[in-house]
């Protein structure tokens, strides 16, 4: 069953009137850095099989793949808000509260010949918001935190030490209403729907 339009939209503009991209958070206070690389004590070919054995272990998906260029790039992913609000700051919503990214593309490049090598990670991280049901993103500024333990597990693994695996486990974009009216609130995504014959704005059960 669905509500007619007619139905839906004086409470759908009423509930995100307050709303516009420019209150929806205020922007980041980090100041983006560039890293210098990791180096690391072992060969090329070791770094490299480290960061693809690692992506695997994760089920993290790859989009693009250079060996020749040293570059690797995956897809653009979800990532789990309760640990990634340390990984990035994306500005703070109306009420002061601190926004957690809500994706994440990586990106790794190694380089180096059959005796040395190093590597330099970054992460684009970003939010949305949605005041029209159109999800529009704006980048956050990473941190630095998932990057440089990314970079010491690849380096650890490469050099034959005993590792821990730092990186998340992502999650293919999907959509978390399933074909419901969508919004997002505070970083968060809300669907449309019926509950006992109301229709509710209701948090999504999509779970990074």
């Amino acid at each position: 069953m669905t509500v007619p339009r007619a139905k839906v939209l004086p409470l759908v503009l009423v509930t995100l009137g307050a709303w516009c991209p420019s209150q929806l958070a205020q922007p980041p206070e980090t100041v983006p850095e560039i890293r210098a690389p990791t180096p690391v004590n072992a060969s090329f070919a070791k770094s490299w099989n480290a960061v693809i054995d690692i992506f695997a272990n994760q089920s993290i998906p790859i989009r693009t793949i250079d060996r020749s260029s040293g570059l690797i790039v995956t897809d653009q992913l979800y990532v789990s808000q309760n640990d990634a609000i340390a990984w990035a700051d994306c500005g703070t919503d109306p009420s002061g509260e601190k926004v957690a990214p809500a994706h994440a593309t990586y990106n790794v490049v190694v380089r180096g010949d059959s005796a040395r090598s190093s590597v330099r990670t970054t992460v684009r991280f970003a939010d949305r918001y949605s005041t029209t049901g159109t999800l529009v993103a704006y980048d956050c500024v990473s941190r630095g935190v998932w990057e440089t333990g990314m970079e010491a597990t690849i380096r650890d693994m490469a050099e034959g030490h005993p590792v821990t695996a730092i990186a998340p486990r992502p999650t293919k974009p999907a959509d978390p209403c399933a074909g419901a009216e969508h919004r997002v609130v505070h970083g968060h995504d809300e669907c449309w729907v019926q509950e006992g014959g109301t229709w509710i704005w209701k948090p999504a059960s999509r779970k990074p």
